[in-house]
C-alpha cells in the first residue's frame, strides 16, 4: 500500500486531516481522493434545481415543501361525499333485501348490486385512507422553525440568478 496515506506530508499527496488518517489507515488513495473531492458538495452541482436540491438535502430542516393542505382537504371532502353516497346506496340495498340470508354471508349473497357497491367502496376507501394518512403526516407551515425558512430564503435571494 502506498505510504502517502500514512504520511500526509509525503511528496505529491494532498494534505489529509490526521484524525482521518489515524482512523482509516486501510483506505486506498482513491478513497482519500473521494473524501477530499466530496462530490455531494453544493458547489459541485449545476445552477438551478440541481444546486437547490443539493442545498435542501444538506440539512433535514431545509426540506420545506408546500403541502397543498387546502387542496388535500378539498379532495378529502369530495372523497368523503362519494363514500357517504355509496354508504347510503349500500344501506338502501340492505334495507330493501328480500332474502335475509343474503345479509348473513357475503359468500352466499346473490345480490350483484350490493357486491358492486362493496367493491367500489373498497377501492374508494383504500384511496381515502392513503390520502388521509398523507394529509395527517404533512407538517403544517407553523410546525417548521422560522430560522429554517429564513436560511432557505437567504440562500435563494443572495445567489446570482440561475439561468
Amino acid at each position: 500500500m502506498d505510504n502517502s496515506l500514512n504520511n500526509p506530508s509525503a511528496s505529491g499527496s494532498t494534505q489529509v486531516p490526521r484524525r482521518f488518517v489515524a482512523r482509516h489507515r486501510r483506505l486506498s488513495n482513491d478513497d482519500v481522493a473521494r473524501f477530499i473531492h466530496r462530490p455531494n458538495r453544493i458547489e459541485n452541482h449545476r445552477q438551478g434545481y440541481p444546486r437547490l436540491s443539493a442545498f435542501i438535502n444538506s440539512d433535514r430542516n431545509f426540506a420545506l415543501f408546500r403541502g397543498f393542505g387546502q387542496l388535500q382537504a378539498r379532495v378529502l371532502l369530495h372523497m368523503q361525499d362519494e363514500l357517504a353516497h355509496l354508504e347510503q346506496r349500500l344501506n338502501d340495498l340492505d334495507n330493501n333485501e328480500r332474502i335475509a340470508f343474503n345479509l348473513s354471508s357475503s359468500r352466499q349473497d346473490s345480490n350483484g348490486a350490493r357486491r358492486g357497491v362493496l367493491t367500489e367502496l373498497k377501492s374508494k376507501l383504500e384511496k381515502y385512507s392513503k390520502t388521509t394518512i398523507v394529509r395527517l403526516t404533512l407538517p403544517d407551515a407553523q410546525d417548521t422553525r422560522s430560522s429554517d425558512g429564513s436560511i432557505l430564503y437567504t440562500y435563494r435571494t443572495t445567489r446570482p440568478p440561475e439561468v
